[in-house]
């Protein structure tokens, strides 16, 4: 609670004024901690007093989100969140990363999740302690979503978790990529369908060295073409990417700002590099906590949502396999994607 306190009492002055209409927020608050300036979009409906963070991937932002059943649909019941992380988007500052050498230093992932926290506590602060704070993560931002909920300090603050492809283990994340990649294969070399394709690719990844320092890379490559294996037999459905995506890409969100940050792939390369790993804290969750999944996800394999049913400790929880997906099911399966996620915050807010 202190880091709260210090938080607000730096904060007062930029959330002492209260937008007259809360049914058409459009609002920018901007979180300063820890050296950094971390802008956050508030768009939509908090009327009813729900709010809905969004918690992109490493590199993205948070306006990337703002488009298709976000903009058209959630934001008409809801007050959503788009947030820019520490180094990414149109976030800035001049900061020191923790030492990784430092075992009194926190990781990054910690360093990042404490300042999604000053995000729900600036909320709580200028619409009321009342509101219902729910938390979406997609891929790394499920990570650091995890952190969170997990933290029986910081849980308390949000009302449901909803974990859209996400990661909570890199120490396996390669491993798991392997594992699903060659089930898929071999499910396909079954019904004969591309049966020389899949077999090649099937034998390359059982060719690879764990033990190589080229194989994360050389997994990932593998990814792309398994993924472009099942987008061109119709095992996918197409993402559906809007030119409002392309424009909030290139015009609102500033490249130069990207590259001057260095930030881009880095939180997901420190995790990766720590072997960092959420498993053993699963437990603690107790929010309720809806998990959606692609099928054909070879990024956050869905190794990890059926990882996640079994471990979190919730009893409301729902693991929701999207049969027709890869890595962003809001793009290629956008209606049962709001179906389940208006259902979720229906049901508990």
């Amino acid at each position: 609670m202190n880091a709260r306190f210090l938080f607000l009492v730096c904060c007062s002055l930029m959330l002492a004024c209260q937008p007259m209409d809360l049914s058409r927020l459009k609002e920018r608050i901007t979180i300063r901690r820890a050296g950094a300036d971390m802008p956050a979009y508030i768009h939509g409906n908090g009327s009813e007093g729900t709010f809905l963070i969004v918690l992109h991937g490493a590199g993205s932002f948070g306006l990337a989100f703002r488009e298709g059943i976000f903009k058209d649909h959630l934001e008409e019941d809801y007050a959503v969140v788009y947030f820019d992380q520490r180094g990414q988007g149109m976030a800035q500052g001049n900061y020191e990363e923790p030492d990784p050498n430092d075992p009194d230093a926190p990781h990054l992932v910690d360093e990042m999740a404490l300042d999604i926290m000053a995000l729900a506590w600036a909320l709580e602060e200028k619409f009321g302690e009342d509101i219902d704070i729910f938390l979406l993560g997609h891929s790394f931002g499920g990570l650091l979503g995890t952190r969170i909920v997990s933290d029986p300090v910081y849980a308390p603050t949000f009302t449901g978790w909803i974990n859209v492809a996400g990661l909570h283990n890199l120490a396996i994340a390669d491993s798991a990529r392997a594992v699903e990649m060659t089930t898929i294969a071999e499910e396909e070399i079954a019904l004969d369908h591309r049966t020389r394709d899949w077999q090649a690719l099937a034998d390359k990844i059982n060719a690879l060295e764990a033990s190589d320092e080229n194989y994360h890379w050389d997994i990932l490559d593998c990814a792309r073409t398994a993924t472009r294996y099942a987008k061109e037999e119709g095992l996918t459905s197409a993402e559906q990417v809007s030119s409002a995506l392309i424009w909030e890409t290139f015009f609102n969100n500033n490249p130069i700002n990207w590259k001057v940050s260095d930030h881009f792939q880095h939180p997901v390369d420190v995790a990766r590099e720590s072997q960092y790993s959420l498993s053993a804290v699963l437990s603690n969750i107790q929010l309720p906590t809806l998990l959606l999944y692609g099928k054909y996800d070879f990024s956050v394999p869905l190794i990890f949502g059926r990882e996640n049913l079994n471990l979190i400790g919730s009893q409301e929880k729902a693991l929701v396999i999207l049969e027709k997906s890869a890595h962003h099911p809001f793009l290629s399966q956008p209606e049962e994607v709001l179906q389940e996620i208006s259902s979720f915050i229906e049901l508990y807010r």
